[in-house]
């Protein structure tokens, strides 16, 4: 029965050590690694790039996605990406400038809309209270009007 049990154990752990890998101390040390701090900060400066592109449009970005929690969220993903063989270069390959643009040119672009549909909505409520104002009749003699006679 021992022999069995050995067996069983040894088998649950290659099905653990499959499903949940932990890292070996090289892998540890790799993580440490200045350069992967890097890949940190440039996560992190990703992340915060790509919810401040959205703030325009979801105003409660910007309290969320602050910089510190930026930064822990780039902690936890760094080891995940070196286990996967990712990188944040990697993550935007050939198209990172492009993506850079956008994140740019996106909420000014939205901004401007915003802006430009703001002004227009004003210049027309203008527009309709000055035709209402020379639509609306003005009695300027406090006596009443003479009556108007009909025509036989």
């Amino acid at each position: 029965m021992d022999e069995e049990l050995k067996a069983l154990q040894g088998e649950a752990a290659q099905i653990d050590a499959q499903l949940a890998p932990t890292p070996t101390p090289e892998e540890g040390a790799q993580i440490a690694q200045p350069g992967n701090q890097n890949e940190a900060a440039e996560l992190s400066a990703l992340v915060q790039i790509v919810s401040g592109m959205f703030a325009p449009m979801f105003p409660s970005l910007k309290e969320i996605y602050t910089a510190q929690s930026c930064d822990a969220l780039a902690a936890a993903a760094v080891p995940v990406m070196l286990k996967r063989g990712w990188s944040v270069s990697g993550l935007l390959g050939k198209y990172a400038e492009e993506v850079a643009l956008l994140a740019i040119a996106g909420p000014l672009a939205f901004a401007t809309w915003q802006g430009v549909t703001a002004d227009l909505a004003k210049a027309a409520a203008v527009q309709k209270k000055t035709a209402d104002d020379t639509i609306t009749p003005q009695i300027s003699s406090s006596e009443p009007a003479a009556p108007v006679q009909a025509r036989a």
